[in-house]
């Protein structure tokens, strides 16, 4: 086991080097985050989270309450027409990417912890409109 461990992480070395330096720690933050699994109320506003919070990242082939959340919350808040049945494909990803331009992020039809400080999301209660969570 070690063995195929040292030969995994010298092929990384290896393929970082030979992609120019790019660096793999940040891929392999971002990648720690979770699957969103379901939604809560966060900052009076529901938000796709995981078990340990909000930071949690949600992409094509993704289904469950956290992609319903997102769902919802793109039609709300970005007049989007999208299904609501808690699968994440092709046009969720769709929507999303055209809420992530319109809050000014980079728009690669990921909800990840980035697209959640910059999107408006479904308000949780009234008299609360679409708005910015931390």
């Amino acid at each position: 086991m070690p063995n195929k461990i040292t030969r995994a992480a010298a092929a990384l070395v290896l393929l970082t080097s030979a992609l120019g330096g790019v660096s793999v720690v940040g891929a392999t933050a971002a990648n720690a985050a979770g699957t969103c699994d379901r939604a809560k109320n966060y900052q009076h506003a529901f938000v796709p989270a995981s078990g340990s919070g909000v930071d949690c990242q949600l992409a094509v082939g993704n289904r469950g309450d956290g992609v319903l959340a997102l769902q919802r919350t793109l039609r709300r808040c970005y007049g989007s027409t999208i299904v609501t049945d808690g699968i994440f494909g092709p046009s969720t990803r769709d929507a999303l990417k055209y809420a992530q331009r319109q809050a000014g992020t980079q728009d690669d039809g990921v909800y990840g912890p980035n697209t959640r400080r910059a999107i408006k999301h479904r308000p949780s209660s009234w008299p609360y409109g679409c708005q910015r969570v931390r």
